[in-house]
C-alpha cells in the first residue's frame, strides 16, 4: 500500500509539472551594451512563483543580470544567471501587480527568447515527499528479508 502512495505522488508531480503556469510575457531580446528594460507586463492572481526562462539564440553562453521591478512601488528583486542553451530562474512569492524586467548581459549582442510564466511549479517538495514515502517500504522490505534469512539459517 505504501508503494501505491509513492506512485500517486509521482503522478501528482507529473500533472503539476505539465501544468507549468501561464505565460505573462514573451519577447525576443537582443542586449546591446548597457541595460534594457522590457515593456511593463501584468502579473495577476495570488502571490506565487514567477519563472523567467531564457533560450539562447546564439552559440556562446553569457551571464544576464536581471532586476524584476514592481512598477507601483519601484522595488526591485535582482539576480544574475548564466545562460547556456537554456536557463530557467524561479522568483518566489511575487505579488500580483505590474512589473518590468531590467536586463544587462556581460556579452554585448546577446540574443535570447525571454518568457515569463506565472504560477510555475517547483518539483522539489514532490521529490522530497517521494523519498520520504519510499523509505518506510524499503525499510520494511529490508527487515522482512533479513528476518527470512535468519529464519532460514536456524
Amino acid at each position: 500500500t505504501a508503494w501505491k502512495l509513492v506512485v500517486a505522488a509521482f503522478v501528482v508531480a507529473l500533472l503539476f509539472s505539465a501544468a507549468g503556469g501561464h505565460q505573462v510575457f514573451h519577447d525576443s531580446v537582443v542586449l546591446a551594451s548597457g541595460a534594457q528594460v522590457t515593456p511593463a507586463f501584468d502579473v495577476g492572481g495570488h502571490e506565487s512563483n514567477l519563472e523567467i526562462e531564457a533560450r539562447n539564440q546564439g552559440t556562446e553562453s553569457f551571464y544576464v543580470h536581471y532586476s524584476l521591478v514592481d512598477q507601483a512601488s519601484g522595488q526591485a528583486r535582482s539576480f544574475a544567471r548564466s545562460v547556456g542553451k537554456e536557463d530557467k530562474a524561479v522568483v518566489p512569492s511575487v505579488k500580483a501587480g505590474r512589473y518590468a524586467l531590467r536586463m544587462e548581459a556581460d556579452a554585448p549582442g546577446a540574443q535570447f527568447d525571454l518568457t515569463v510564466r506565472r504560477g510555475a511549479t517547483s518539483l522539489t517538495f514532490f521529490w522530497i515527499a517521494a523519498v520520504l514515502l519510499v523509505l518506510p517500504p524499503l525499510m520494511q522490505t529490508f527487515r522482512r528479508s533479513s528476518f527470512e534469512r535468519s529464519r532460514g539459517q536456524s
